[in-house]
């Protein structure tokens, strides 16, 4: 029926169903996944997903092909850049070569669209999203089996953003087995972030607990880098999502008494019943849907993520103008065709006679033609088994090759991991490992990271999350790059030798020649010692302190950039 949209909101827990009509909502559903059938935005069995959702909207007498589709921001990127002045043709490669040097992923493995922002006449805004491809691959793979054509494809996030109606705003969304923080300023996310609880069975206070220290460290790292736009005491905190009200968020966020909490309103209709704060992903969704008709001109904050090849095909204008010619033709053509059936009756039975005949003399051809025919297949045959013979070969020992390759990285790794670190799960593709671990402490961390870069077996190692647990110990997660083995040393295993004692490593991140490290530290002293000590060493082109701010457990939460080795 027209102006009828169908949401699905797909995460880690649940699917959630929304039909509307305008700003109408019709119908809406809620199915719980068993664990572990979304991993990481990915279906783990495709088949099993598809028929969960295949069963979800036949329930719900849901007949539209086309499937609004909302995802997790998990391991999803989004931000504004700013590029120099170009024209409309050279920006897209400008956004390209940008977005290469400063995402933490090889742009091969997502897909990258981008929008341009309104703003200065010296200067290029755009913002960009990128989702991984295998994300992508199997959400629409699955969809297809369910029987689905996906339309839209878009992460939580933004929606979530794009439905504040608030140009600084800091949103929080909280679901049962993660949350997402945004900071909103000048109507542009600034900040997006999606963390996982660390165990599905935290308590409501330590779930609290973690939402807050999460949110305080949002806030402060976004005023550190930003001097001139540091969000001010009015700038509201708006909470949604399916824990917000259970977890008490409104009094729990009591705490930045400097900004008021409000929760999350859309200006929908909603019936008795529906629960607004467990379906914000799909209200997004429509409401996003509802202010692109009208050419809403921040409809660049949520971009259709789906890439070309998935992108429903556009009826031709030429293809809809000839239908009416394609039908009076066959009216026409039928029309003669009765007039002239008399005639084609008298034709048909002269030609009968005729056939008889032909058909004797083509049935004698007809049999030395199928001998011949078939010697020359059993020729091809014979040629095409030959040739399968020969791939085969080829197959087996490209899988051979594979198998070598992988079976030496796995042992280095295991065989270089010290005692105090126990790895927990190894993710391996063509070109990258991922390594999820728990170490007693940060320096184990760094030392088997030194450790691996000196087996020179592998490229770039980057730690993309590190957490400290209550009673110590660190959850962390690896990301090897092992298509092409390093070859000059990195500055990580320079910077252990200066670490002191009293400081506590939180992030590392390396890109190229240049490491970005956030740590903690007791006082001010310990942090000019330490850059210091580095500095003295001679070892390093450049160190360069970003930010420093007071740390929630007392001590200072700073950030620096070491560029190359000398």
């Amino acid at each position: 029926m027209a102006g009828k949209i169908t949401t699905l909101y797909i995460d880690t827990s649940s699917l959630r169903l929304v039909v509307s009509r305008g700003k109408r909502i019709l119908d809406w559903a809620y199915l719980p996944l068993e664990r572990e059938m979304v991993s990481d935005n990915m279906a783990v069995n495709e088949s099993d997903l598809a028929l969960k959702i295949e069963q979800l909207l036949k329930a719900h007498k849901s007949q539209s092909k086309n499937v609004f589709v909302g995802l997790s921001g998990l391991h999803c990127i989004s931000r504004p850049m700013t590029l120099p002045r170009l024209p409309r043709d050279m920006l897209g490669e400008a956004v390209k070569q940008e977005a290469r040097r400063v995402l933490p992923v090889p742009l091969e493995e997502l897909y990258l669209s981008w929008r341009e922002i309104p703003g200065s006449s010296e200067r290029s805004q755009v913002f960009v999203v990128a989702l991984p491809t295998v994300t992508v691959d199997s959400v629409v793979k699955t969809l297809h089996r369910a029987g689905r054509k996906p339309t839209f494809l878009g992460t939580k996030p933004l929606f979530l953003a794009r439905s504040a109606n608030e140009a600084n705003a800091i949103i929080v969304d909280v679901q049962l087995t993660e949350f997402d923080i945004i900071v909103m300023a000048n109507g542009i996310p600034q900040t997006v972030r999606t963390i996982t609880f660390s165990d599905d069975g935290l308590s409501p206070d330590k779930k609290v607990g973690t939402i807050v220290n999460e949110l305080t460290r949002t806030i402060s790292f976004y005023n550190a880098n930003n001097d001139e736009s540091q969000l001010a005491p009015d700038v509201p905190i708006i909470a949604s999502g399916e824990l917000a009200e259970g977890l008490g968020l409104y009094q729990n966020f009591s705490a930045f008494d400097e900004h008021p909490v409000l929760p999350l309103q859309l200006p929908l209709d909603y019936p008795e019943g529906f629960n607004p704060n467990l379906y914000s992903a799909n209200l997004g969704l429509i409401l996003h849907h509802l202010r692109k008709k009208h050419k809403d001109e921040s409809s660049f904050m949520v971009q259709n993520s789906l890439p070309m090849q998935y992108l429903p095909q556009p009826v031709s204008p030429v293809n809809v103008l000839g239908i009416p010619s394609a039908v009076f033709a066959i009216i026409l053509l039928a029309f003669l065709v009765m007039n002239n059936l008399t005639v084609v009756g008298k034709i048909d039975a002269l030609s009968a006679r005729a056939d008889n005949t032909r058909l004797a003399l083509q049935d004698r051809l007809s049999r030395s033609q199928e001998i011949s025919g078939e010697i020359k297949k059993l020729k091809t045959d014979i040629s095409q088994v030959g040739v399968s013979i020969d791939n085969c070969r080829l197959v087996i020992d490209y899988m051979r090759d594979q198998r070598s390759r992988i079976d030496g990285d796995l042992s280095e790794i295991v065989k270089i991991l010290p005692a105090s670190i126990t790895l927990e799960n190894i993710h391996h593709n063509s070109t990258t490992l991922q390594l999820d671990g728990i170490a007693s402490s940060e320096k184990d961390i760094l030392l088997y990271i030194t450790k691996l870069e000196d087996s020179r077996l592998f490229g770039g190692i980057v730690i993309t999350n590190m957490a400290k647990n209550e009673d110590g110990s660190q959850d962390f997660t690896l990301l090897i790059n092992t298509s092409e083995p390093i070859g000059e040393a990195s500055g990580i295993d320079v910077i252990l030798r200066y670490f002191p004692a009293d400081v506590s490593l939180t992030t590392l991140r390396q890109t190229g020649d240049t490491t970005v490290i956030e740590a903690n530290a007791p006082d001010e002293e310990s942090i000019v010692l330490f850059l210091k000590e580095l500095e003295e060493s001679g070892l390093f082109q450049e160190i360069a302190l970003n930010s420093k701010t007071s740390g929630a457990d007392g001590g200072i939460d700073f950030a620096f950039t070491v560029r190359g080795i000398e």
